[in-house]
Formats: C-alpha cells, sequence, structure tokens
C-alpha cells in the first residue's frame, strides 16, 4: 500500500511529549528529538486495485503506535530510523476515493534523535528528497484479518449475514481451506455447461497442486468442480496465489461423445450412455422423439443430452453442485429488482447479433432452398443472412437448429445489465421485471456474477428479453 508520505517536521507540545516519553528510556528534551508527520495510507484504491475499509484503518491506527521505521524494506534493527507515537484515522473534506467514497487518511505522527547518524537523513527529510512512505502489512494480522472479513463476507438477501466458505483438495488428497482471501468471482450461464470460480488469496506456504473447490455460503454448496489453473507470486506481501475452477459439468464438456444414431431416444437414455459413468445422477423431465438423434463427431457428452432436451423440452440443461442433471424451469413468480440494493440499472441495445434470415440445405450437392425469416428482425430493418449446411442430420433436427440460431440470436437484442450491492436471491432463469420510463418489460435471468473485493460485494445480473421473432420458413430456389 502506497499512498503515504512524510509531512513537515514541527516543534513537539507538552501532549506529544507525554506520549514520546511512553516509548523512550530517558527524558529527551524538544530539541534532542526531531517529530514530524506523516501520512501512512487511506481508503484509497492502490496499485494491486486493493483498498482499506474505513474500520481496518481505525484498527491500523491502534496497532501502528509504537511501530518502528525502517529504510529500502530492511529488517536489519540498524535500519530502524524513528518510531510512531501517535496515529489517528481523519477524513479529507471534499476529496473522493476512485470508486466514490469518502476518503479518509491515516495521519501518524513519529520522532527520530537528532545525532550524527540521522543527520542526514533528517537533511533529506526536510528538502523534501525524502517523503515517500509506504505501509507493509499481512492479511492474517489483526489489523489485516478485518480487510479479510470484509472480502469474505457476503449476506443472504436480508436474512444475515452468511460466510463464502472454499475448500480445495491438493494432489495428494489433502485439504487445504485458505483464509487470507483477497478476491473471488463466481460466475454462471444459461446454456454454458460450467460455472466458473476465480479465487485470488495470499498463502503463508507454498500451495501444493490443486485439484478439485468446493464454494459454500453458509452450509449450502454452490460450487463444485476441478481447478484447471493454478498461478502463485512470490512478492514482498507474500504468496500471492489465483485458481480458476471450472465446475463438475467440465467433464461432460472435455470428454467426446462418440458419433452415432440414436432411434427414438429419451433424455434418460441419452444421460444413462453419456453421464452415469462419469458420476452425475439424473434429474431430467421425460421427453422422448419419435425420429432418430445424431450425433456429430466432436459433439461434447454434455453437448449430446443439452441439444436433445432443449430441441424436446424448449429450456437448456444445468448440472447443480450436487452432480445433478437437470433442465431449466421458467420461474413461477415474477422477481423485483426493487427488493435489493440497486447500484445502477443498464439497458442494450445490441443490433449487430441479430440474424435475420438462415438459408440452409439437406444435400451436400444441393442449393441453399430451404429458409427461415425472422420478419420482426427486418421490421427493425436488420438484414443479417447465414447459410447452413445440415445435411447430415434429421430433418427436425435440422429445423430446428436453423430456427434456433434465429432464436438465440434475437435474445442478444433486448438486454439489461442490473448492479446489486450485495447478494440477492434471483438465480438463472427467473423472470425479472424492469422498467426504463412508464414501460414494464419482463426478462429472464441469463447469467449471474457474484464477487467480492476490498470494494466491496456485488452481484451482476444479465437478462434477456423473449421475443417473438415473427419467424416464417419456406423453400425457393
Amino acid at each position: 500500500m502506497r499512498d503515504g508520505y512524510i509531512e513537515k517536521s514541527y516543534a513537539p507540545e507538552q501532549e506529544d511529549m507525554e506520549k514520546i516519553r511512553r516509548f523512550t528510556r530517558k527524558d529527551f528534551s524538544e530539541e534532542e528529538l526531531y517529530v514530524f508527520g506523516l501520512i501512512l495510507c487511506s481508503n484509497d484504491i492502490d496499485r494491486d486495485f486493493e483498498k482499506f475499509s474505513v474500520s481496518a484503518l481505525e484498527g491500523l491506527a491502534k496497532l501502528f503506535i509504537g511501530k518502528t521505521g525502517i529504510r529500502d524494506h530492511s529488517m536489519r534493527s540498524s535500519d530502524q530510523t524513528a518510531r510512531i507515537f501517535d496515529a489517528w484515522v481523519e477524513a479529507v473534506p471534499g476529496k473522493k476515493t476512485a470508486d466514490g467514497e469518502n476518503l479518509f487518511v491515516l495521519r501518524a505522527k513519529a520522532y527520530m534523535v537528532r545525532n550524527d547518524e540521522n543527520a542526514s537523513l533528517i537533511t533529506d527529510i526536510d528538502a523534501g528528497i525524502k517523503k515517500e512512505v509506504s505501509v507493509r502489512h499481512k492479511n492474517r494480522d489483526a489489523y489485516g484479518a478485518e480487510r479479510i472479513c470484509d472480502a469474505v463476507r457476503s449476506k443472504k438477501g436480508r436474512q444475515g449475514e452468511a460466510y463464502m466458505r472454499f475448500e480445495f483438495t491438493d494432489i495428494d488428497g489433502k485439504p487445504f481451506e485458505p483464509e487470507n482471501i483477497i478476491s473471488y468471482e463466481l460466475s454462471s450461464e444459461v446454456g454454458a455447461a460450467c460455472d466458473g470460480l476465480r479465487i485470488n488469496f495470499i498463502s503463508e506456504d507454498f500451495p501444493k497442486e490443486l485439484v478439485s473447490a468446493k464454494a459454500f455460503i453458509g452450509e449450502k454448496l454452490v460450487f463444485n468442480g476441478f481447478c484447471d489453473n493454478q498461478k502463485t507470486v512470490r512478492s514482498e506481501l507474500g504468496l500471492r496465489c489465483f485458481v480458476f475452477a471450472r465446475s463438475s459439468a467440465a467433464l461432460l464438456v472435455d470428454n467426446e461423445a462418440p458419433p452415432c444414431e440414436y432411434n427414438c431416444p429419451s433424455a434418460k437414455q441419452l444421460w444413462y450412455s453419456n453421464a452415469r459413468e462419469l458420476g452425475f445422477e439424473c434429474g431430467l423431465p421425460e421427453l422422448y422423439s419419435k425420429n432418430s438423434y445424431i450425433i456429430s463427431k466432436g459433439t461434447s457428452r454434455f453437448g449430446v443430452i443439452n441439444d436433445f432436451v432443449l430441441a424436446a423440452g424448449g429450456t437448456p440443461v444445468y448440472v447443480t453442485p450436487e452432480n445433478v442433471m437437470k433442465a431449466y424451469k421458467p420461474g413461477k413468480d415474477l422477481k423485483r429488482l426493487e427488493d435489493y440494493k440497486l447500484v445502477s440499472l443498464t439497458r442494450i441495445i445490441n443490433r449487430s447479433e441479430v440474424i435475420s434470415d438462415i438459408d440452409y440445405k439437406i444435400n451436400a450437392s444441393d442449393a441453399y432452398s430451404y429458409h427461415f425469416k425472422s420478419d420482426y428482425a427486418h421490421g427493425r430493418g436488420i438484414v443479417r443472412k447465414r447459410l447452413c449446411n445440415l445435411s447430415a442430420i434429421p430433418t427436425w433436427q435440422r429445423e430446428f437448429t436453423a430456427k434456433e440460431k434465429i432464436i438465440k440470436s434475437l435474445e442478444e437484442y433486448i438486454c439489461v445489465e442490473a448492479v446489486i450491492s450485495g447478494e440477492c436471491e434471483i438465480g438463472l432463469f427467473d423472470r425479472v421485471q424492469t422498467a426504463f420510463g412508464d414501460e414494464k418489460e419482463e426478462f429472464f435471468v441469463s447469467e449471474i456474477v457474484r464477487s467480492k473485493s476490498k470494494n466491496g460485494e456485488k452481484t451482476v445480473l444479465l437478462m434477456k428479453k423473449k421475443i417473438d421473432g415473427e419467424i416464417v420458413n419456406y423453400v425457393a430456389q
């Protein structure tokens, strides 16, 4: 944390001398001491995108009293040059931090002995040559602990506080639970097989290779998966570690299904053939097809099940933290953003993603004679055509695949992003009502990102609108 500096020296008052005498072994006169003020740190964001809370600064003020100042980050006692005898937190009127909070600084007073050894340093300080101050901390210390608590605490709606806790298993099968959390981000998206977890933490010891990860809010398991990427950086703060993990559905994504043709399959049959042996349970709806279902080369096991359920049932598949495969169900009740602390609400119109026409062929040697057209897109002046060769799949799969491309593109047309302070109880595929002006619109939640850093906790919801694309199909050369 490097935003501190030395202020001017001054003649100490009687109160200052009394505080100094708590640390000296003899009574020094005012002339024998060099006394100066300094700013140690603030609640502003530093170069590592971290910050102290005001309460953490107040805790630091108590802990810094009696601490010594050193030169050039040296840990040798011979390089101790000054001692802090007073510290307090002070607001800076009219100034804000980079993230919009009122600015507070941790001020301190320190003294040095005027002797030949310190004369050169005192001269440099008075000349403004030596003025920068940085503070070093470990998150395990008492004052850092408050920072950590601020970083990992989350609220479960308005029903009291809970904590997001993380558990890892290393390559030897031993548990590892990081305590000094700097930040985390847990993201989930409709249609994406895996949730993603990113976590940064400080570790005293070099962590072994981490294999699996779990995350809990209170006692509730909210993430269960595998570590994909692990980085450890050694710095003056200690060992800073980063881990990226994907949820357990990664097994279904990373393993390819053998190309084949199913005759009148069910969702449960596809689960049995592609997911059961990998340890997943079936919670899928009873869905069947009266036609054949062709699996092309390069299709993942998740894709086999998800594409079928989406075509037959209308909603995509997801995997719970308990390894149960389910299909999304639209929420019964409309959720209200007004029930939460809404930071911002952004309405997005994205015309660049909308597809107006799909032309496809059913034989490789034929022309693109089969067409789907969105009158809705054309009515808004959007003309964007895609050509598809769908000759390798059955008729019902062709029609679904072609039409779905237009439907999915229209979901990108009008979106809303809501940033909520803290945690919220809105889930994926929930129906949410928002209003811009007097007009109320209904959206479904497509993506949720829950994150926590020194700047606080927030939940970002990306919501999409179901649009009637007025899609027609026809055959023409």
